[in-house]
């Protein structure tokens, strides 16, 4: 793919150039390419499908946000040079947050016991709930983790005792902005 920077004849354009070229405008580069071959006929896999079907949600979302002045001021504020508000905001509804390092080392059963996880999004975690659930599947208790001071971390205080510790589990939903979910499990 060729790459223009300053061609005063091309810059800013895009579109088909007969049936053999395409220009593409990205923030102030035009590109030359080949133009794409599309097969009409090919049926998309599932896997296709759901992933366009997010994409379509992505989109949908991220046009919904930047008619939201407040919100479009801070996905602006996080975009990087040659980058949109939509673009962030697709982003932010395309990409759910990660959970990683979960700490219950710290959690005994008794009530202040302590459960931290590490919940990080391209753009921003809304809230983190964690569940302390028993052997025979019953909810001990749940609630929402506080952020720590480092801005990755969130720590759960227990509140209820849990007797029998082994074979509890420790359930992790971090959600996103756009609404977007992970669930992070751990048999105690």
């Amino acid at each position: 793919m060729a790459r223009n920077r300053s061609n005063i004849l091309v810059r800013g354009f895009s579109g088909a150039v007969g049936r053999q070229l395409v220009l593409r405008t990205r923030g102030d580069q035009t590109y030359l390419a080949n133009r794409p071959s599309i097969n009409r006929n090919r049926v998309p896999t599932n896997d296709q499908q759901e992933v366009r079907l997010k994409f379509k949600d992505a989109v949908t979302y991220a046009k919904a946000a930047i008619q939201d002045p407040a919100l479009k001021l801070d996905y602006a504020a996080v975009a990087r040079p040659g980058q949109s508000a939509f673009n962030v905001a697709f982003s932010d509804a395309y990409l759910p947050p990660e959970l990683n390092n979960l700490r219950t080392d710290a959690y005994s059963g008794d009530p202040g016991d302590k459960i931290t996880v590490r919940a990080t999004d391209n753009f921003f975690v809304d809230k983190v709930t964690v569940a302390i659930i028993a052997l025979n599947g019953t909810v001990i208790e749940e609630g929402e983790a506080t952020p720590d001071a480092n801005g990755l971390d969130f720590t759960y205080t227990a509140t209820q005792s849990n007797a029998v510790l082994q074979g509890s589990k420790v359930r992790v939903t971090a959600e996103d902005l756009p609404r977007n979910r992970t669930v992070l499990e751990v048999t105690l």
